[in-house]
């Protein structure tokens, strides 16, 4: 079988291998590739991969060779899998391989937002420590975790594995399913209640029609007044403009962001030159071990696959 990997440079920089996929067929895998590039690339695929490559509709009319796409991410918003499942092509994802990773990169940026080793850092080397006249020197004031409240929106396995850390570090801790997010107005109360308690309020929602800008001016009305939002799921949970009015009016005093509507992003996005916004390359998901564990979970797929049975298939 051939299987062609259409966009492997963010999962294989050069510091991983794909042997466990090369050893099951005919494998290609390119850095990246643009939508002008893909039928050419893929005309004569049985299998192909995709991370952030779209395959719709159209895409698929002009593929009749294709069995089988594997998503190389567990969202997987970038396939029209209706369209897939009318053509009898199974879909599968990757589930569970990010979640250490991408709690670790979570309070990496908290932890830089309450106590900007960064910052410190930098002036230590510009000769401030050295001229002081205290043995330390700090310019704000530092939280201690134990007296938060950390509100966490979706308690799938990222979403329990940052409560089991928050706990530890003697946050209180309140949650809310994403059942409720997308609940009408008169059910909506538990939600709102952690939001209004909760100091910091991070959000692990999928991306779907009903959680699209699910952050907006109803959603932001009812957080604590100076609070911390963190968003490390998907950018479109945002509604972009309502947040940076929840910013400049003091409603939040800073968003933590990894992901973005766009990515890239335009360099004129409102976001990113906006001083209370703390913002990552969508590198959460990324750590070395996530992206073994990734790797691995697209073998897995395939092996299933040419052995006859499908798993992790997201639309049966």
């Amino acid at each position: 079988m051939k299987i062609v990997f259409v966009d492997a440079f963010t999962t294989n920089p050069g510091d991983v291998s794909l042997s466990s996929i090369e050893a099951l067929g005919n494998f290609i895998a390119f850095d990246r590739t643009q939508p002008k590039e893909l039928i050419g690339r893929v005309s004569d695929a049985d299998i192909l991969i995709s991370n952030k490559v779209i395959i719709g509709d159209h895409e698929l009319e002009q593929l009749p060779n294709l069995k089988y796409i594997v998503v190389a991410a567990t969202g997987y918003n970038n396939i029209d899998i209706e369209a897939a499942r009318k053509r009898n092509i199974p879909v599968s994802n990757v589930r569970n391989y990010s979640t250490e990773s991408v709690v670790q990169q979570l309070f990496a940026s908290l932890l830089s937002v309450l106590n900007k080793p960064e910052y410190y850092n930098t002036e230590v080397k510009k000769g401030r420590w050295s001229a002081t006249s205290d043995f330390c020197f700090y310019d704000h004031s530092i939280p201690p975790l134990s007296s938060l409240t950390f509100g966490i929106i979706g308690l799938g396995n990222i979403g329990q594995k940052v409560k089991e850390v928050a706990t530890s570090f003697g946050m209180q801790v309140l949650d809310a399913s994403v059942r409720e997010v997308k609940s009408n107005n008169s059910q909506k109360s538990h939600l709102f209640d952690v939001l209004k308690q909760s100091d910091i309020v991070s959000l692990h929602c999928p991306l779907t029609s009903e959680t699209k800008e699910m952050v907006n001016q109803e959603f932001l009305g009812h957080m604590k007044k100076g609070s911390i939002l963190i968003n490390t799921a998907r950018g479109p949970l945002l509604h972009v403009n309502d947040v940076l009015y929840a910013l400049d009016s003091g409603i939040l005093n800073t968003l933590i962001v990894d992901v973005l509507e766009k990515e890239p992003p335009e360099n004129e996005n409102p976001l990113i030159a906006h001083p209370k916004v703390f913002i990552t390359p969508h590198i959460a998901w990324a750590n070395k071990g996530a992206r073994e564990a990734l790797i691995k979970g697209i073998s897995e797929n395939i092996r299933s696959f040419i052995d006859g049975k499908r798993i992790n298939v997201v639309n049966e």
